[in-house]
């Protein structure tokens, strides 16, 4: 990394302070599987070595069965300890389930009512030394013929943290 000199303003400085974004412009479905896997639009590119924190902020809509179940994904060595989430609690709308995730990978269950829900999740995410990208995985927690959706608008925004 280059030296920093008072006073003088470089773009790769710059860049590196900017927050990524990205959104969803369509939504994705998926059914017969109860595997997670990560979304293709909720997704940024992340460098080795270098400190995120990160929003992501989706809605959703599924049947009761298959429901849905969302974490984070990232480039092997990440970590996210301790990342949380604001959703619903089991019973649909009149409940909400706040809380913290142990791993990156720890799957939150949701369960669904056949209304659109939002599902919001944020935390710290350390890369390890392989750059690439993270962000929202999520997928139906049954197997079964009916659509777990990923509504277009659901976004993702992380802040780099200076080094």
């Amino acid at each position: 990394m280059a030296e920093f000199v008072p006073g003088v303003l470089r773009a790769a400085d710059l860049n590196a302070a900017l927050p990524l974004a990205a959104t969803k412009l369509i939504d994705t479905n998926r059914n017969n599987s109860a595997v997670v896997s990560a979304d293709p639009h909720l997704a940024l590119p992340g460098v080795a070595s270098r400190v995120y924190v990160v929003r992501a902020s989706v809605l959703w809509v599924a049947n009761a069965t298959p429901d849905i179940k969302f974490c984070w994904f990232a480039p092997a060595g990440a970590t996210m300890a301790n990342w949380r989430y604001l959703g619903n609690g089991t019973g649909g709308e009149a409940l909400s389930a706040r809380g913290v995730a142990a791993t990156l990978t720890t799957e939150i269950f949701q369960a669904a009512d056949a209304a659109d829900d939002a599902f919001d999740m944020w935390g710290t995410l350390i890369m390890g030394t392989t750059p690439g990208n993270f962000g929202v995985a999520w997928g139906p927690n049954s197997s079964n013929a009916n659509n777990s959706t990923v509504k277009a608008t659901s976004h993702i925004t992380a802040i780099r943290v200076p080094a």
